[in-house]
């Protein structure tokens, strides 16, 4: 191999951890309640109008997480980690969940926030039986009845790419005029709404951007073509 060809390995390599020393990966799969594994809960009734007494069912049912508020439309119940969450330069923010809802109330309740660190800033979708809505640009789209895989993917936590079942969606943007920030939530959250949401799991992070991971791949490309021939 030549000195060159040693160099650029080296250089790319050092290049890609450099730029991936801050990932992280938060995997919530719905085979426990949240709090049990790291998530924070809020939960109770806006009283009054509500019932002090009432309390949300939830259960794991196959490796789902079911969470069921209708028994009380000013009951919540919701769940949180707070953290810092931004992708580091050469880094690609994540953040992957599926959902079902079954039951809807007179209003969006369940729903998912992801809120950046600095400046304050979030993005909010709310779900419905076939239908999801960006929140914080009054967006909605139609979805069939049933679970939907979510992606959401950002550079630059000002704008995102917006996936459902592997498909593209949606380029959207983060609101800016907000006080939230450095978390990510989920759960049926609206007072004077309620719902019966399935959640399969709710996972986020950050990854290499592909771009840094072309550049990890380009010197070993030139280094296997370098390689001399043999002959029999």
């Amino acid at each position: 191999m030549s000195r060159l060809l040693m160099f650029l390995a080296a250089l790319s390599c050092a290049g890609l951890s450099a730029a991936t020393a801050e990932e992280y990966w938060i995997a919530y799969e719905g085979n426990d309640f949240p709090e049990n594994v790291g998530w924070e809960r809020h939960w109770g009734v806006h009283v009054p109008p509500g019932d002090p007494n009432s309390v949300p069912e939830r259960s794991i049912e196959d490796g789902v997480f079911v969470l069921d508020t209708t028994c009380d439309i000013w009951l919540n119940d919701y769940y949180q980690i707070h953290r810092q969450i931004d992708p580091a330069p050469g880094e690609l923010f994540v953040a992957d969940w599926r959902v079902a809802v079954d039951e809807l109330l007179v209003w969006w309740d369940t729903d998912l926030v992801i809120a950046r660190d600095n400046p304050p800033g979030h993005v909010a979708f709310h779900f419905g039986p076939d239908s999801v809505l960006i929140s914080t640009e009054q967006l909605e789209f139609e979805l069939d009845n049933g679970f939907h895989a979510f992606r959401l993917e950002s550079t630059d936590m000002d704008e995102f790419d917006l996936f459902v079942d592997g498909t593209f969606l949606h380029h959207g943007v983060f609101e800016s005029e907000s006080l939230l920030q450095s978390y990510v939530g989920f759960g049926n959250s609206t007072y004077g709404a309620s719902a019966l949401s399935r959640w399969d799991y709710v996972r986020f992070g950050t990854v290499p951007e592909p771009s840094a991971f072309g550049l990890f791949l380009l010197p070993v490309l030139l280094i296997r073509q370098a390689r001399p021939r043999q002959f029999t």
